[in-house]
């Protein structure tokens, strides 16, 4: 069975043990000595802070419909991209669905 205390310890050990950030370039001297995984989580954590403030404001500022298709068509690019970056497959599913959310 699955336990998830278990893998979260391995994977907060394997993130300690992780080459320091000073390895990559153009990396301030603060965040120097920081496993290169921790720094990668903190930039992955301001930018879901910088995304659902964005969703929030939006929400305050317009209407349900608008806020819930910018957020579709945010998710829909999103998917573009990891087919275009990563070669991700795109298959005649992903195309069904696309035309059940923007007929």
């Amino acid at each position: 069975a699955w336990n998830a205390s278990e893998s979260l310890l391995e994977a907060l050990n394997a993130m300690k043990s992780s080459p320091l950030a000073a390895l990559a370039p153009s990396v301030p001297s603060a965040l120097a000595q920081i496993p290169f995984l921790w720094f990668l989580l903190l930039g992955n954590v301001l930018t879901q802070l910088l995304c659902i403030s964005s969703v929030y404001r939006l929400t305050a500022v317009s209407s349900t419909l608008t806020c819930t298709m910018t957020v579709t068509v945010r998710k829909f690019i999103s998917i573009i991209f990891s087919v275009a970056y990563f070669g991700n497959p795109f298959s005649a599913m992903h195309w069904m669905g696309t035309m059940l959310v923007f007929p």
